[in-house]
């Protein structure tokens, strides 16, 4: 049996062009995941803000009675956040302001952005 020596294989310079497109076509990959993975944290850290408020809010709605605003927890004024947060690095405050017969408040959630 002869061997024929017009068989053609892949060179050398082939083999590592191939090789660079594939990394890069693998890094392209890679960094789009990591990428979303961070927007998901970053989501997620939002949803637990949203929901910390809203049950502040829901907590203050309980108490909206004209004849103790000024003894309650709608006095006007700075407040700590009035439900607990039991999430780390997660913080609140509330500010509760007369506006000429209604009362606005505003809702500060601090939470870790990174």
């Amino acid at each position: 049996m002869a061997f024929s020596s017009n068989k053609k294989g892949f060179g050398l310079t082939e083999v590592i062009v191939s090789a660079v497109i594939l990394a890069a076509v693998i890094a392209g990959f890679f960094a789009t995941f990591v990428g979303v993975r961070n927007y998901i944290n970053k989501s997620n850290r939002r949803i637990i803000a949203a929901n910390y408020i809203r049950s502040g809010l829901s907590f203050l709605y309980n108490q909206v009675r004209q004849d103790t605003w000024d003894s309650s927890y709608l006095k006007a004024g700075n407040h700590p956040f009035p439900v607990s947060i039991n999430t780390p690095n997660y913080s609140g405050d509330y500010s509760v302001t007369d506006s000429g017969g209604y009362r606005q408040v505003t809702i500060n959630i601090n939470y870790p952005v990174d």
